[in-house]
């Protein structure tokens, strides 16, 4: 879902100042625009644009406002299409994680005591939970 011209504006601002503010919560107590843009932005999808932005610099908004794969699915030469893993790949998560979890369990060499399992169903599809969250941004919830 492509976003407005005004929310990446918005959003460029406020990976700006959260790139400046060595306290977050000190920072949202004392700016009112600052705590609405962190409350409003603090979804996983913007979290993870914000990375993005830190290591790439601003052609991340170029994702996020071209309209390119809508106009492709509309024209209908474009489709999302969604497999579910059939094991659970949790263990490996540490690696995937900025933070560095403690090493315990089959980490240590521990042997399994049951074979990964599939996650359990979600109860939103994938569509859902983006139209939900770009919903979210729009209202500045």
């Amino acid at each position: 879902m492509r976003l407005a011209p005004q929310t990446i504006a918005e959003l460029k601002w406020y990976f700006e100042q959260r790139r400046a503010t060595e306290d977050l919560r000190a920072r949202c107590r004392s700016d009112g625009r600052f705590w609405q843009a962190n409350r409003a932005f603090s979804i996983p999808r913007c979290l993870e644009l914000y990375r993005r932005w830190m290591s790439d610099g601003e052609s991340v908004f170029e994702l996020v406002s071209s309209t390119a794969i809508a106009d492709a699915l509309t024209r209908g030469t474009a489709r999302v299409e969604s497999h579910v893993l059939p094991l659970s790949y949790r263990h490996l998560s540490p690696l995937v994680h900025l933070k560095r979890s403690s090493v315990q369990g089959v980490e240590k060499g521990d042997k399994p005591s049951a074979r990964p399992q599939p996650p359990p169903p979600a109860s939103l599809t994938i569509g859902e939970q983006l139209t939900r969250d770009w919903y979210r941004i729009g209202r500045g919830a």
